[in-house]
């Protein structure tokens, strides 16, 4: 119903792709409709690859999964990246973003020291006192998952880039307030 109502306002266009991760009969009414146009079906594998690389933090998860969206259907990897990084990218976006946090320390936890799992128990600990160091009094390692990162507690910068884009502490800085006891609200 929705598709017949606005195909008096959109015309099929070379090369026009109909790409949606909603119902089956979406690509029915799509093909009936416009016959000549093409109806994605991966469109659950692109949708779960566009979400990755919108939620990529750092400009080179961003680069390693966009590859991916090219080999699924050039054109909308071409649409996608047309309408500009900025408008649908956190590796990409010029505002911070203070809408995604999480509550599961357990799993943070967990996902940091999963590497240490089969460890003795003096090595785990020493594994577990070693996660974050002090480079100096602004600036701290924190071992992550055998991942190093650097975070500036003074600027609120973590090269995960969580901190700053989000303008919440990461995982990486919550381990740092955590274990040398600063004031969370600070």
């Amino acid at each position: 119903m929705v598709l017949e109502t606005i195909q008096g306002y959109i015309w099929p266009l070379d090369g026009m792709c109909i790409v949606s991760d909603r119902h089956e009969s979406i690509a029915k009414s799509a093909s009936t409709i416009y016959p000549e146009v093409k109806f994605k079906k991966s469109h659950n594998q692109l949708a779960q690859i566009f979400f990755k690389i919108a939620k990529a933090y750092t400009i080179n998860e961003f680069n390693n999964q966009k590859v991916e969206i090219e080999t699924i259907d050039k054109r909308v990897k071409e649409y996608l990246f047309d309408v500009g990084y900025d408008k649908w990218s956190r590796a990409h976006s010029k505002v911070n973003r203070t809408t995604i946090m999480t509550s599961n320390m357990a799993k943070s936890i967990n996902s940091a020291t999963k590497s240490a799992r089969d460890l003795s128990v003096t090595l785990l600990l020493d594994f577990m006192t070693n996660l974050v160091k002090p480079s100096n009094k602004l600036l701290y390692r924190v071992y992550d998952g055998g991942s190093r990162y650097v975070v500036c507690m003074e600027e609120r910068k973590c090269n995960c880039r969580i901190f700053q884009l989000d303008e919440l502490p990461c995982l990486h800085a919550l381990a740092i307030i955590k274990k040398f006891s600063m004031d969370t609200y600070h």
